[in-house]
C-alpha cells in the first residue's frame, strides 16, 4: 500500500506577529495620551471612527447583538457604537488584551491559523477597525467572521489601504534602486479595494458595497511622517524587512519630489471600508 503525502497548503507569512502585537500596544498607550491629538494622522484615525458611526446608523432596524474588534486605529469607536446599540447589546473585542496574531495556534502540518476566539456566536453585526490590512490569511478571516453572523447580518470594516502612501513608496523604491541597496518593503503592502468584492463573495457573503475616502495630510519633513506612522499603529511589520537607516531616512527627507511649495510633505490615506451583508 502506498502512502501518498498529503498535500499542504501554506499561507504565506507577509505579517509578524511580534511586530504586530509592539505597533497596537505602542498606538493604544499612545492614544490614551492627550498630547497625541496633535498627531497629524490623528484626523485619519477619527474619520475612520466617524464613517462607521454613519455606516451604523444607515440600517434602518436596530442590531441586537454586536460585536466590535478593534485594533490600533480606534480611539472612542466603541463608545460612539455603545451609544446607538446601548452597552449591553455589545461585545467588545480589544487586539490589546485578545490579539489574534497571540492566537495563532498550529495544525498537525504546522501551518499557521489566525483565529477570532468566537464561533456561531450569532451576532447580527460585526464591525472590524484597524485589524484586516495586518493578516497573513485574509481570506480565513473573513470566512471566520461570516461564521459568526446570523442570516442577513452585516459586516462593517473600515481601514487604511489602497493607494496610500504612494508618494513614500515611491522614493523609497527610486533611492535604494539608485544606491545598489537591496530593495526592501518598508512599508507594508495594503489592500486592493478592487479585490474585496470578489474576495468577498467567494467567502459566503451574499452583496457588499465598497467605498473609498481620499484624505491628505500634511506633515512637517518625513521624520514627522515615520513617527506619526508609529505612533499610531501603521508602523512596518513585514516579516522579513530591514530596519529603515537614519541615513536613508535623511536621503528621502532631502528629495523634494512629494514636497509642496511650502517645502512641507503632503500624502494621501485612503480609508477604504467595507458594507457586507451574509
Amino acid at each position: 500500500m502506498n502512502n501518498k503525502s498529503k498535500a499542504k497548503f501554506e499561507i504565506p507569512v507577509i505579517f509578524d506577529s511580534k511586530k504586530i502585537e509592539d505597533n497596537i500596544h505602542r498606538a493604544i498607550n499612545k492614544s490614551l495620551n492627550k498630547d497625541f491629538i496633535n498627531n497629524p494622522l490623528h484626523k485619519v484615525l477619527e474619520n475612520i471612527e466617524n464613517i462607521l458611526v454613519s455606516h451604523v446608523r444607515v440600517f434602518k432596524y436596530k442590531f441586537k447583538n454586536v460585536l466590535i474588534i478593534e485594533g490600533s486605529q480606534t480611539i472612542n469607536l466603541h463608545r460612539k457604537l455603545e451609544k446607538i446599540f446601548g452597552a449591553e447589546k455589545t461585545t467588545r473585542y480589544v487586539l490589546k488584551d485578545n490579539n489574534i496574531h497571540n492566537k495563532c495556534t498550529r495544525d498537525s502540518d504546522s501551518t499557521t491559523q489566525e483565529v477570532i476566539p468566537f464561533k456561531n456566536s450569532n451576532f447580527d453585526c460585526i464591525i472590524c477597525v484597524g485589524t484586516l490590512n495586518l493578516v497573513n490569511d485574509l481570506p480565513g478571516i473573513l470566512i471566520q467572521i461570516r461564521q459568526n453572523l446570523t442570516k442577513d447580518g452585516i459586516f462593517l470594516s473600515s481601514f487604511i489601504g489602497g493607494d496610500s502612501l504612494k508618494n513614500i513608496r515611491k522614493i523609497i523604491y527610486e533611492i535604494e534602486s539608485i544606491t545598489g541597496d537591496k530593495t526592501n518593503i518598508r512599508i507594508h503592502p495594503l489592500i486592493n479595494p478592487n479585490s474585496i468584492p470578489e474576495l468577498l463573495k467567494r467567502t459566503g457573503f451574499n452583496t457588499s458595497l465598497i467605498t473609498q475616502d481620499v484624505q491628505k495630510i500634511v506633515f512637517y519633513n518625513v521624520f514627522q511622517m515615520a513617527e506619526s506612522l508609529r505612533l499610531a499603529g501603521e508602523g512596518n511589520a513585514i516579516s522579513d524587512s530591514s530596519p529603515t537607516t537614519k541615513k536613508l531616512w535623511k536621503t528621502i527627507n532631502n528629495t523634494a519630489v512629494f514636497y509642496d511649495y511650502s517645502s512641507k510633505l503632503m500624502e494621501e490615506f485612503h480609508i477604504i471600508t467595507i458594507s457586507a451583508r451574509y
